[in-house]
């Protein structure tokens, strides 16, 4: 009996000991996961908790707490964008080779075009100055954006616009090209105002960022670039954001979970308003899910719109491009004579005009697309009164804008040959 008792008092010792000792290595390997790591996971909460301690502990021992602090402050941000992450209904993925991404890429005729910068500068203007990976031309031809190294060793976004056959000198984006550290990867909107980059910032989660920003006409000068934030970003390197409005399809690419020689290039449906998750319904988990893209299925768009996108896709992808880089707008002016450069133009008013002419003509081919995109997904069974006025309201646009082209088409040929 008195054996028994020894035993089960030994037991008891035992178990007393193993659990103290867990509960220390529990302890211990909490206190040896690095705020790095935390944030690294996502987990910016325990990486708040954790820096607050250590800077109570620092200012304890009468240690400085600057660096901790901007830590601090970081994560805070990271936090924020965390519970803002934006609902994104993906439609396809795919891993390619990093140097050669930009054939992911299938945007529509009317989104201008997206050029690796080789092919566009001489070998010995590339050996001499340093450009970025991807330049931007618009769907006019006439203005080019890209990345350039600045005397100060950083990279700032340039644009250089053509006047007839000629690309005049290339000019920094006022509010842009001084805000960053490594920029590139440039994009911008059908309306001409919306850019779209890609910036090694300190300020941003790690490696590139994308970033927004627009073109004030009263002040002069792009507005303060904004991070568009999670699922888009991440603590890799995210870039080369792009968007079809006509075809309501979006292009990112990112490293994040690859190997060093291949990037993902993610294709999604843009929202037409910013459409966030309520971290307090979905729970912290699922945000953090969300916000890295651990499951593409989880933000996939339902079958029946996930099989238009991808017929919108596909009809990209088999429509032969439509015009080559570079290639000249046509000003016609009657039977025998076809201008392709606005410095074949005799009279500077008829210039002008055909300047607004190229502008209102491209504006209304995006229309008509647009227009017969509509008629062929619209169906009368199930179309609303909504879809309906959608679809009258955009037949009056392209009716409006037939109209303005053909009024500055006739005006021009009329002052050129006066």
């Amino acid at each position: 009996m008195r054996q028994f008792v020894t035993f089960l008092a030994l037991l008891c010792l035992t178990n007393s000991v193993c659990l103290a000792q867990r509960s220390r290595n529990r302890h211990t390997k909490k206190e040896n996961v690095t705020v790095e790591s935390l944030i690294s996971d996502y987990r910016f909460r325990e990486a708040s908790e954790k820096l607050q301690k250590d800077i109570s502990n620092a200012t304890r021992r009468r240690r400085p707490t600057d660096q901790l602090e901007e830590q601090l402050e970081r994560v805070r941000s990271l936090e924020v964008m965390l519970s803002a992450t934006e609902k994104v209904h993906f439609v396809d993925s795919m891993v390619v080779d990093k140097n050669a991404f930009l054939n992911a890429y299938h945007l529509g005729s009317d989104c201008g075009q997206l050029v690796a910068v080789k092919e566009l500068f001489p070998e010995d203007v590339l050996k001499n100055i340093n450009h970025g990976e991807v330049a931007y031309c618009n769907e006019l031809n006439d203005k080019i954006y890209f990345s350039k190294q600045e005397d100060s060793g950083l990279s700032g976004m340039y644009v250089s616009e053509r006047i007839g056959d000629v690309w005049g000198k290339e000019e920094p984006l006022k509010g842009v090209a001084a805000e960053g550290a490594v920029q590139d990867y440039p994009y911008v909107l059908s309306d001409g105002v919306t850019l779209y980059y890609a910036d090694k910032n300190p300020e941003g989660l790690g490696g590139y960022d994308i970033y927004v920003t627009r073109y004030s006409s009263d002040n002069g000068t792009f507005l303060k670039p904004e991070n568009i934030g999670m699922p888009f970003n991440s603590m890799a390197n995210d870039y080369m954001y792009a968007i079809d409005e006509m075809n309501n399809l979006g292009w990112f690419v990112t490293d994040r979970n690859q190997p060093e020689d291949k990037v993902c290039v993610y294709i999604f449906q843009p929202n037409v308003t910013r459409e966030v998750y309520n971290p307090v319904a979905v729970g912290e988990e699922a945000m953090v899910r969300y916000a890295k893209i651990s499951s593409m299925k989880e933000s996939i768009l339902n079958e029946v719109s996930l099989a238009k996108a991808k017929e919108r896709l596909q009809q990209i992808i088999s429509q032969p491009s439509s015009r080559e880089f570079g290639e000249k707008v046509r000003y016609i002016i009657n039977d025998r004579t076809v201008y392709t450069s606005l410095l074949d133009f005799k009279n500077k008013e008829a210039q002008n005009i055909a300047m607004e002419w190229a502008k209102e003509f491209s504006r209304l081919q995006k229309a008509e697309s647009r227009l017969n995109q509509m008629r062929q997904d619209y169906n009368k069974e199930t179309a609303t009164k909504e879809d309906v006025a959608k679809v009258l309201q955009q037949e009056n646009l392209v009716n409006n804008l037939r109209q303005r082209v053909n009024i500055l088409a006739k005006n021009m040929r009329m002052v050129e040959l006066k």
